[in-house]
């Protein structure tokens, strides 16, 4: 790895011992000297059969070939995991001295509860350090030893170069033995954001001509049928969802984390946060603030003004609602900029989690100023209707690792009606040349959501969990960076993660 500040006479580029908690290790200690949390943890409330007796009786394309199914009772021993990756900025003030930390992490989709008693860490550095990709090779070789024993469930017989452990040592002795009575780790998802894709798995890159990874949609304007904010039925991209086989053929060097034929493109779940709160969500308000700011018949105030009626009747929903989350303040400048009101689309810029719990006051809000002789202001109600019932399922469901199959349906039914109505208002404002309802590759991403749903509860992928137990190692790797080189810090963060774990894990959070 790149040393920022070697040590005179050293070279910039040297070799750096990771540190990695493995996941058949961490499945072996949770499993023998932790039952208690190996329960929580790993099984949580929901029996293993159960979760895969339903996804074949749906069909799950991800189960097709899959090598787990040659095992007996396989059912009752895989334990599905969700495998996540992000960056979080834990050092400098900002812009181009800030530095972040890569977290990689993974969890059981069975388990529930907060991200302390979920979350496993594997490993993390900070990108800084990174020499190119090449550089990381020898540690994902290791991770990925790590899950295909683990997937195994038994003790590895060799290291991760295949070279095998000499005879009278302790790992020849257990090889072959079971981690933990003979269940085994199934890595089923991938949860991220799409930066996180295309930066670090080099997947597709949403900002490209072909943003999607899991279908051909593009953003060329000339193939309609294939546009990727086409959403009306039967769309031409619509038919060309990839499979596993198309993916593979077309990925023949995927990311070590894909090296397997049954890890594709199937496995990469929308993240709920960041495509729909982050991003869909984001869009559709700062757009219905930026109408009843500016173009509401009744509000007829300055900018200003109106805003301040908005916002008292938002404080107002929000006591009737109990809403949990909840901004402190609403600014012209939190979702536009005020000194040019029509020179672009409004967004408004809040966390994903008061993003969510906005919708339903902000819905309210605008029931109650609408004009309700104007079609797009229809338009926009039935919008609201489609995006609180794709939350209130997701609300109701939230412990589930899989949605009923008529809430799974009406999941479906609630994405796709909503990306309508939205196209909708998005084509009037083309029409009256106005800057509003802009469709970015994140209301594409919002289709797959409803149709993945049918499989995965879209709540499993969603990253809001991952982001508060990153931001917790934020505070890990803060506290261990005082006079310490970039490059060590994150055996230092093991170091403090293992002990926190273990009393995490021994007393409770």
């Amino acid at each position: 790895m790149r040393v920022t500040k070697p040590q005179p006479g050293e070279v910039t580029v040297q070799d750096v011992n990771v540190a990695l908690f493995l996941p058949h290790e961490m499945l072996s200690f949770l499993h023998t000297a932790e039952p208690a949390a190996f329960t929580s943890k790993l099984i949580g409330d929901e029996s293993p059969k159960d979760f895969w007796k339903e996804l074949e009786a749906r069909k799950d394309p991800r189960l097709d070939g899959h090598p787990m199914k040659d095992r007996e009772r396989w059912r009752e021993f895989s334990i599905p995991i969700a495998w996540h990756g992000d960056g979080v900025p834990c050092l400098g003030k900002g812009g181009k001295n800030t530095k972040s930390f890569e977290v990689y992490s993974w969890s059981s989709i069975l388990s529930s509860g907060n991200s302390l008693s979920t979350k496993i860490y594997c490993w993390g550095y900070f990108g800084d350090n990174k020499d190119g990709e090449v550089s990381l090779v020898p540690v994902w070789q290791k991770v990925m030893w790590s899950l295909d024993w683990a997937h195994r469930g038994v003790w590895p017989n060799c290291d991760e170069h295949g070279t095998p452990y000499p005879p009278r040592s302790l790992e020849a002795k257990r090889a072959g033995t079971p981690l933990a009575g003979g269940y085994f780790l199934t890595l089923y998802t991938f949860k991220q954001d799409l930066d996180h894709l295309a930066r670090e798995y080099g997947l597709a890159d949403y900002r490209s001509n072909y943003p999607c990874e899991l279908c051909g949609a593009h953003k060329l304007l000339a193939a309609w049928g294939m546009n990727f904010n086409n959403f009306n039925a039967g769309a031409d991209w619509m038919s060309t969802i990839r499979t596993a086989a198309e993916w593979n053929a077309s990925h023949p060097a995927p990311h070590p984390l894909f090296q397997w034929p049954w890890i594709t493109c199937l496995n990469i779940e929308p993240d709920e946060a960041h495509a729909l709160h982050l991003g869909v969500s984001q869009h559709t308000l700062g757009s219905v603030l930026w109408l009843l700011v500016y173009s509401c018949d009744r509000l007829d105030g300055s900018p200003q003004q109106n805003l301040d009626t908005v916002w008292a009747a938002i404080r107002d929903e929000y006591r009737r609602l109990k809403s949990p989350t909840q901004i402190t303040g609403l600014k012209l400048s939190s979702f536009h900029d005020p000194n040019k009101p029509y020179a672009e689309f409004p967004c408004l810029h809040i966390k994903a989690a008061e993003t969510k719990d906005l919708v339903e006051p902000l819905r309210a809000v605008w029931e109650r100023y609408r004009s309700p002789g104007e079609e797009d202001h229809g338009f926009i109600s039935n919008m609201f209707e489609f995006l609180c019932a794709m939350q209130s399922i997701l609300h109701i469901h939230r412990k589930k690792a899989l949605l009923p199959r008529p809430a799974a349906l009406d999941f479906r039914n609630a994405c796709r009606s909503f990306l309508r109505e939205y196209s909708k208002l998005a084509n009037s404002a083309d029409a009256e040349r106005v800057l509003l309802f802009a469709t970015v590759p994140k209301h594409h991403w919002v289709w797959h959501m409803g149709d993945r749903g049918m499989l995965i509860n879209p709540r499993k992928s969603c990253c809001l969990l991952d982001e508060d137990y990153i931001g917790r190692l934020k505070e890990v790797v803060a506290s261990c960076a005082h006079g310490t080189a970039l490059h060590v810090i994150q055996a230092k963060v093991a170091e403090q993660y293992r002990v926190g774990f273990w009393i995490t894990t021994k007393f409770g959070v």
